[in-house]
């Protein structure tokens, strides 16, 4: 039986998310590197330039988190998807999520800048990198099709039925 694998709708959503999940783990993080201290909020201060300024960095924000999540999205939506056709325990969603994190923190490490105690930078890649993977592996599909062709259905039978049989007789079923 011949078995293929679906990744690039998972791979388009999760880079184009790529950035807007970055920008918010990075806030976030940041923010959290302030506790125990107040997080300062002033609602009289937003004026409308700085909600058009926050809109026009919202949109660089998805063009080059798409452009720099691309790829690594692509390569480990491959690899992980080629594996998830040998293997059933490499299609659950915990393996996915674990290997995004895991690929980021081994990169973490290597980076001399990011190694600092509680970087926000670091926290941030990390998390993007497990939900991207985590998005992915949301839209893969595992698909097997039958070696034998399909069997042509009886004259007698109706068209809609037709291709209810012709569907059937294919073999393709979702592992997911």
């Amino acid at each position: 039986m011949e078995q293929t694998v679906f990744i690039a709708k998972g791979v388009l959503t999760s880079s184009i998310a790529a950035g807007p999940i970055f920008v918010t783990a990075f806030g976030g993080a940041t923010l959290y590197a302030t506790l125990p201290q107040a997080i300062p909020i002033d609602p009289t201060s937003l004026q409308f330039e700085a909600i058009a300024a926050i809109f026009g960095v919202g949109i660089l924000v998805l063009i080059f988190g798409f452009i720099l999540a691309l790829l690594p999205n692509a390569l480990g939506g491959g690899v992980l998807g080629k594996l998830g056709l040998h293997s059933e325990i490499a299609q659950l969603p915990l393996i996915w999520v674990l290997v995004g994190c895991g690929l980021a923190a081994i990169a973490v490490a290597l980076s001399a800048e990011l190694r600092n105690e509680a970087s926000p930078l670091a926290t941030a890649l990390i998390i993007t990198s497990g939900l991207c993977a985590l998005i992915v592996r949301r839209h893969t599909r595992w698909v097997a099709y039958a070696d034998e062709p399909a069997t042509p259905a009886p004259a007698s039978v109706s068209p809609p039925a037709q291709s209810a049989l012709a569907h059937r007789n294919t073999g393709a079923r979702l592992l997911d």
